[in-house]
């Protein structure tokens, strides 16, 4: 199983904060607008496979502005 993660280092808040690829799922780290620094919201997206998992989180970290793991 594949697995990637990408955060941001400064925090804005609403915005995505990290991508993390589990296998198949790609889950979307996003700080709450209307919360302190813990809050968080999570979007989960099921992919067919591993491979259109890391296409999801490579897009999703480059359209938010994260870094990639080297």
């Amino acid at each position: 199983m594949y697995t990637e993660f990408a955060q941001r280092t400064t925090e804005i808040k609403g915005l995505p904060t990290a991508v993390v690829q589990n296998g198949k799922y790609v889950q979307i780290w996003c700080s709450s607008p209307d919360g302190d620094a813990s809050d968080t919201q999570i979007l989960e997206i099921r992919c067919t496979n591993d491979a259109q998992a890391h296409q999801v989180s490579k897009a999703w970290s480059e359209m938010a502005g994260l870094n990639l793991p080297l």
